[in-house]
C-alpha cells in the first residue's frame, strides 16, 4: 500500500475519502482524549493528596433517620399480598375448563 504524499492544506480535504488520512485522525484524537484524561486524573490525584481538593457538598452532618411504622406496616401488607399472588400463580391455573378440550 502507498501512502500518499500530502500537503497540509489539502489534508482537510480529504478527510473521509482517503482511509489513511482518516485513521491519522482517529490515531491523533485518540491520543489527544487518552492525554486530556491522564493529565486530568494526574491533576485530581494531586489535589487530594495535597489536601487542596475539597468535596461540593461542605454540610458532613449525618442523615437523620425518619422512621413511621404507619408506612411499614403498608409495605408489609402490600409484599404479604404480592407474596399470596405468586403463590396463586405457582399453582397453576385455576379457572373453569375449557368447553372446547
Amino acid at each position: 500500500m502507498k501512502v500518499p504524499h500530502l500537503h497540509r492544506s489539502g489534508v482537510w480535504k480529504e478527510i473521509g475519502r482517503n482511509a489513511y488520512v482518516d485513521w491519522i485522525f482517529i490515531l491523533v484524537m485518540s491520543l489527544l482524549a487518552a492525554l486530556i484524561l491522564i493529565f486530568a486524573g494526574l491533576y485530581l490525584y494531586w489535589q487530594i493528596s495535597t489536601g487542596k481538593f475539597h468535596s461540593s457538598q461542605e454540610n458532613d452532618s449525618p442523615l437523620e433517620e425518619s422512621f413511621d411504622e404507619k408506612g411499614l406496616s403498608n409495605i408489609i401488607e402490600r409484599f404479604e399480598i404480592r407474596e399470596g399472588i405468586s403463590s396463586e400463580i405457582k399453582k397453576g391455573y385455576r379457572g373453569p375448563a375449557d368447553p372446547s378440550l
